[in-house]
């Protein structure tokens, strides 16, 4: 009984993570597409997975606030490749 409810917890995250994953995924082809924010976009998609990774709720703010984080250092990382 208490394995079915942890697999309907686990359900119900999992149905709320792909949706906020394909909307930040959304957000960063759009984002990409001007070669400008590129290297942004794609530290913003790092930044916000990583929360994902460490069990915190993203939603597509958590994309922007790592994109303005780090818009910098996704150039920089640009430059050096």
């Amino acid at each position: 009984m208490i394995f079915i409810h942890y697999m309907g917890r686990a359900f119900v995250k999992f149905r709320y993570d792909v949706a906020e994953i394909f909307k930040t995924n959304l957000l960063w082809v759009l984002l990409t597409l001007p070669v400008v924010t590129a290297p942004g976009a794609m530290a913003g998609l790092f930044y916000a997975i990583n929360q994902l990774s460490k069990n915190e709720p993203i939603t597509t703010r958590t994309f922007m606030e790592g994109f303005k984080k780090f818009f910098w250092t996704g150039w920089l990382w640009t430059l050096l490749n």
